[in-house]
């Protein structure tokens, strides 16, 4: 099973990332993990499409607009998505909406999740 790991670029080589694949790994520990930043842009639509899972996490209680991109499409293409929970080191089956925080600002501040 391969699972598309979506987060802001701003948490990319950082403990916070580290953490965030254990939690991954420990939940699906032997289904491959597709990150964005280490492939471009516009072949991440075609990961998130190919993907059975996505996964993704908020930096601040917010997301950036190419996160709110991925989720948005894994959810118009009916794949589960979980949102990963920090402070209880798991991951929640989200099927929640956004709401857009700031349509100026697309790395960090972009949307922010909502639960349905």
């Amino acid at each position: 099973m391969m699972i598309y790991y979506a987060y802001t670029t701003e948490s990319t080589d950082t403990i916070t990332d580290s953490r965030d694949l254990g939690i991954i790994s420990k939940a699906f520990p032997l289904d491959e993990i597709m990150c964005p930043v280490v492939t471009l842009r516009d072949n991440c639509r075609k990961l998130v499409r190919e993907s059975d899972i996505l996964v993704f996490s908020t930096r601040g209680g917010t997301v950036s607009r190419t996160v709110f991109e991925d989720v948005t499409l894994a959810q118009s293409e009916r794949k589960p998505v979980f949102l990963i929970d920090r402070r209880n080191h798991t991951l929640i089956l989200w099927s929640g909406s956004f709401l857009i925080v700031d349509r100026s600002d697309w790395k960090l501040n972009y949307a922010r999740p909502v639960s349905a």
